[in-house]
Order: C-alpha cells, then sequence, then structure tokens
C-alpha cells in the first residue's frame, strides 16, 4: 500500500514533522518514543529500551498547497517540489511503525490557512471543500460525498476512528455531507494502530481522502490560495493527546 504521487496532491516534509512524533517522548530523540518501565536494578544486567518510530511516505507532516480553483473543480494547480501542476483533489498518507513497540493508535490532525486574493477576503476556502471519499485502511467513512451508516460501512471489529474522543459515527450521521472543515483542528484517531517492525515499503496504512470544491463558493475565493497541513503521530497509550505539535 504505497503512495500514488501521481494521483494525490504534492506533499513536501514540513520542520515541524521532525518532532512530530515526540509526544511524551523527552529525551527520547527526534522521532522515537521510547518505553520506559520503574525497575529494580541489579548487577550485570542491562535493558534495552524499545523504540516506537513512525514512517508515513516520506515524512510525518505533509504540507500542499493548491490555487486557480473553480466551482465544482476535481483538479488544482497544486505545489510540486519547486513549481506548479494541475493534479487530482486527493490525499493520501501510508503510516508504518518501524519501531519495535507496539502504538495505541495512530492519531491525525489536519490545519488549513487561506491567503485571500488580491482586493478579496475569502479566508476559509476549507469550508468550501466537498470531501467525496474518506478511508482508513481501504474501508470507506464517506463515499459519494454523503457518511455511511455504520453498518453500510461494514468494518471489521478492530477498526475505530475517533473525532475528539468520540466514534466517527456519533459525530457524524449517515447522509450527512462533510467539508474539509469538518475534520480540520480536531484529533482523529485511527485503529488499527500501524504495524510493528513495520516494513515502509509493504506495511502501509492508509488514511485517504478526495475532495472538490463545493459549486457554491463565492467570489470572495477568487485568487485565493489554500495551505494545508497534515500531522501525524503513533501514541502509545491512549491517555496521550496530540494538536499536531510537540507537547
Amino acid at each position: 500500500m504505497t503512495n500514488d504521487s501521481n494521483r494525490t496532491l504534492t506533499r513536501r516534509s514540513a520542520l515541524v514533522g521532525v518532532a512530530g512524533i515526540g509526544l511524551a517522548s523527552a529525551g527520547a530523540g527526534a522521532g522515537t518514543f521510547a518505553y520506559f518501565s520503574d525497575a529494580e536494578t541489579s548487577s550485570g544486567n542491562s535493558i534495552q529500551a524499545g523504540t516506537m518510530e513512525l514512517d508515513v511516505s516520506n515524512g510525518y507532516s505533509f504540507e500542499y498547497a493548491f490555487k486557480d480553483v473553480a466551482p465544482g473543480d476535481t483538479t488544482a494547480q497544486a505545489y510540486v517540489g519547486d513549481g506548479w501542476a494541475k493534479r487530482d483533489l486527493s490525499f493520501n498518507g501510508d503510516a508504518v511503525n518501524t519501531g519495535s513497540v507496539d502504538a495505541a493508535c495512530l492519531a491525525v490532525y489536519i490545519e488549513h490557512e487561506t491567503t485571500p486574493g488580491e482586493g478579496r477576503d475569502g479566508s476559509s476556502m476549507e469550508d468550501e471543500l466537498e470531501i467525496e471519499v474518506l478511508s482508513w485502511e481501504g474501508y470507506d467513512y464517506v463515499d459519494g460525498f454523503e457518511v455511511l451508516g455504520e453498518s453500510e460501512a461494514d468494518l471489521p471489529g478492530d477498526f475505530g476512528f475517533e473525532v475528539d474522543g468520540d466514534d466517527f459515527f456519533d459525530v457524524f450521521e449517515a447522509g450527512e455531507s462533510l467539508t474539509l472543515a469538518d475534520l480540520s483542528e480536531r484529533e482523529l484517531r485511527l485503529n488499527p494502530s500501524p504495524r510493528t517492525n513495520g516494513d515502509p515499503s509493504s506495511d502501509g496504512r492508509t488514511f485517504h481522502y478526495d475532495f472538490r470544491v463545493g459549486e457554491g463558493m463565492g467570489n470572495e475565493y477568487q485568487g485565493a490560495e489554500l495551505v494545508t497541513d497534515i500531522h501525524f503521530a503513533l501514541l502509545q497509550d491512549e491517555s496521550q493527546t496530540f494538536d499536531g505539535t510537540v507537547g
């Protein structure tokens, strides 16, 4: 389950991503959770601390930007490396735990920033971006621009998708339409967690969404540019929280 860069918007590793999985791991090293337990010490013995390391495609945080969109668009001029190219409005992130310590879940935190066009005042373009498909590890939660019912989604028993601590299907009703704003600045928790001792080339668990520009987007967004940051973190314990930054 590798990331298809030809069908997704460009992802540039953000500097914040270097520490993006360092929650509750002060002193453990960049990009690493170390799991320590209280123990007595006896001479001649040693303890090797396990690690939890997140590999999400090519980074821990992704940033993409797009511009020159119009109502109804499913493609846009997206930032690719050092230039712009037309891409589908879609995102894939493959997460793998390459360390030796099991994670309780994968946390995802999404942020958006709109730069208005000259002489315009559109400030929250994510409100106008309608989610067509939202899936975790190949199972859809939104399809055809509508939230699926829990029975319709037919998820395996070990699957979970929480939004700010509540089950996805308790937060959003079947048949409801979502925009990217509905997932913005909310802690998303996904299970099953990425595989321990995983191989980034084959063991990725995929967070994915497709979206389009709503047909009702007004003239206030002409010339606007949206930048989206998607942050990932492995949480070792359910008591930990994640808001896109190291805490």
